[in-house]
């Protein structure tokens, strides 16, 4: 599949960027931490070649021919033009596009179950997003199809040893002139309020998901940073 022309707005989107005409499963991406402020990053996050299309798009198709590939998007960035939303707020965004679009489907979305699949804070927002939509008696349809759960390198805690906000910050400095102490990067810090309440509640939930989880064994050394 040929790179397409992507959305690029700071205001929340479902793509869908593969729905056949009788799905049987959806398929959410949720994206991370936005620390260069890079305006395709919800599709960039999923691009693994130059001048291709996201990797949901092209593969997952071969092996799920009937399954709805969604990508969502929403403004992560912590450099100048970044949002003041908190966690909830990109939680209940994406509760809110997700169901709308289910419900205008054709098909019956109660038989439809949701898997979604975030990298690195994007699994922060899925999982605020999980406990609202139980939470929620608006969004309980959502809190009920959801099925499966996969994290790419999701801080569950917070960064290890800080690195991590230390990186995205140098990163943000690097590339712009103004960056946010918001709410965003403090859920990076290690064992911040947010990751360990969210944790805490979200455990009690684990016996209704499927999860996988991918995340590194080894130490890294981000540019003189301490290992993570």
């Amino acid at each position: 599949m040929a790179r397409q022309e992507f959305k690029v707005t700071d205001e929340p989107f479902l793509d869908p960027g593969y729905s056949p005409s009788n799905p049987n499963i959806d398929f959410v991406f949720v994206h991370g931490l936005n620390p260069r402020g890079r305006r395709n990053h919800a599709y960039e996050t999923w691009t693994y070649a130059e001048g291709r299309a996201p990797w949901p798009y092209e593969l997952l198709p071969q092996d799920f021919p009937n399954a709805r590939i969604w990508i969502f998007g929403y403004n992560s960035n912590v450099t100048s033009g970044g949002s003041g939303a908190n966690i909830s707020d990109h939680a209940n965004s994406l509760l809110n596009v997700l169901q709308r679009m289910r419900e205008e489907s054709p098909e019956d979305p109660s038989r439809i179950p949701i898997i979604f699949l975030g990298h690195s804070l994007g699994g922060l927002v899925i999982k605020q997003a999980l406990l609202n939509a139980k939470e929620n008696p608006r969004f309980n349809p959502t809190w009920d199809a959801s099925f499966g759960l996969v994290f790419f390198g999701t801080p569950h805690r917070g960064g290890n040893t800080g690195a991590l906000e230390e990186l995205a910050v140098r990163l943000a400095k690097t590339f712009a002139t103004d960056t946010m102490d918001n709410d965003l990067m403090m859920c990076l810090k290690p064992n911040s309020l947010f990751t360990l309440e969210a944790a805490a509640r979200f455990s009690r939930q684990l016996n209704k998901f499927k999860i996988l989880t991918f995340f590194e064994t080894r130490p890294t050394n981000f540019y003189g940073l301490s290992k993570i």
